[in-house]
């Protein structure tokens, strides 16, 4: 399958997707109910992240348009997802996507590879947000 589906880690919280070869929609929907069967297995209720290892992608396969909405539809709404790689292609699936998912577009992040990626989702997960300024705040001293 050219879509891989797996957990990236012990606890988990991540959720990977590696994208090999020449894929098809059907292989993203085949990917997105396998997701759907882990999520439904995994004890916790936690939100999990959902890496997209779209790193050897270039191009995206035909009937985008049309594919593209069913792509995640296995994610519960506090779940982040998000597109590791840097191309092109990428770039207008991300885009793509938070214009079809605009309540959602929060959820959805990209990062340059997957290593970065794993990092940015660490950090969501444990409430860090790297683009938002008032998270974290360190306690001020007390006055002397």
């Amino acid at each position: 399958m050219p879509v891989i589906v797996s957990w990236d880690d012990e606890r988990q919280s991540i959720l990977r997707w590696d994208y090999t070869g020449d894929w098809t929609w059907a292989d993203s929907t085949e990917a997105s109910n396998m997701t759907r069967q882990l999520l439904d297995q995994a004890a916790a209720d936690e939100p999990i992240a959902l890496l997209l290892n779209l790193e050897t992608m270039q191009t995206i396969p035909r009937d985008s348009l049309r594919n593209m909405r069913q792509l995640l539809h296995g994610l519960r709404p506090h779940d982040i997802v998000i597109l590791c790689g840097d191309s092109v292609a990428v770039n207008v699936m991300i885009a793509f996507l938070r214009s079809i998912y605009r309540d959602s577009a929060a959820q959805l992040h990209t990062a340059i590879n997957l290593q970065a990626g794993r990092m940015l989702a660490l950090q969501k997960l444990a409430g860090y947000s790297p683009d938002d300024p008032t998270q974290p705040n360190r306690p001020s001293p007390p006055p002397a």
